[in-house]
């Protein structure tokens, strides 16, 4: 017995939907869910994010014996930091907000010294403070500290005069995680020179 037309087709069409599935609304597949290992920097007084990757849990802090390259030093900056040993070279710059008795703008972060000031003060003396702050984190430090020193002397929640023409700069930076939960939250401490204009030293705590 011959099939009618409409009768071949339903069964083509069956024959196709038992072979690869219907491909209607109800067996669509389901949206990509949040990955909840992505954490994200926020800073609420800029609405500023610095987004990283959070790595497995079970890793421990970074020593200052591991191998890897600051991403804030780019191999210029590198060179005059680590090799040349050039303190005025100049890193990165910030743009910070008046207040009394200083007129605020531009801001430098040099390559510095151990015990003084700069990049090189703050690796000396608080790297692993950041490393800490950071944990279980492995994302590189100085970008931790460079987004927290921008955010805070941009939009300070609260500034201080610490003498000689010193002055110290704070705001909230929280960690969240991908659904927006803060995670933490806490306060860095960044103190500049109005008159050298200048960086001198950039710490995850303390507030001013």
């Amino acid at each position: 017995m011959r099939l009618k037309s409409t009768s071949r087709y339903a069964l083509l069409l069956g024959l196709i939907m038992a072979v690869t599935g219907s491909v209607g609304p109800a067996l669509a597949a389901p949206p990509p869910q949040p990955d909840d290992n992505e954490l994200v920097f926020y800073a609420p007084t800029t609405r500023q994010t610095l987004t990283i990757e959070e790595p497995d849990q079970q890793s421990s802090p970074q020593k200052d014996d591991d191998m890897f390259t600051p991403m804030l030093l780019g191999p210029i900056d590198s060179l005059n930091c680590n090799v040349l040993n050039r303190p005025s070279h100049i890193v990165t710059t910030y743009n910070a907000r008046a207040r009394s008795g200083f007129s605020g703008g531009y801001i430098k972060m040099e390559c510095g010294t151990d015990a003084g000031y700069g990049y090189r003060h703050i690796r000396s003396r608080h790297q692993q403070d950041w490393q800490n702050k950071m944990y279980p984190l492995r994302a590189n430090w100085d970008d931790f500290m460079d987004f927290a020193t921008k955010q805070a002397l941009a939009s300070p929640s609260k500034t201080a005069f610490q003498g000689s023409g010193k002055y110290c700069y704070t705001t909230p930076v929280q960690i969240r995680n991908s659904r927006g939960a803060v995670v933490k939250t806490f306060y860095p401490r960044i103190i500049i020179s109005s008159t050298n204009r200048r960086v001198i030293t950039s710490i995850p705590g303390g507030s001013c």
